[in-house]
């Protein structure tokens, strides 16, 4: 029998798909500006993060 887990820990997203448990680890981010982007300006990229209802 498999005992799966039930709670979610800082830093570990645990999802079920079909008979599989997904772990993704979060490791901590990196704050970086738009500037270092390829291939959008950074307006463009600020324009994309409030459309998505998220601060640049």
């Amino acid at each position: 029998m498999v005992v799966f887990p039930t709670e979610q820990a800082v830093g570990l997203n645990r999802r079920q798909i079909g008979d599989v448990i997904v772990t993704v680890l979060n490791d901590g981010y990196l704050d970086l500006n738009f500037s270092l982007l390829d291939g959008i300006s950074p307006p463009g990229a600020e324009e994309m993060m409030r459309a998505v209802h998220r601060p640049p």
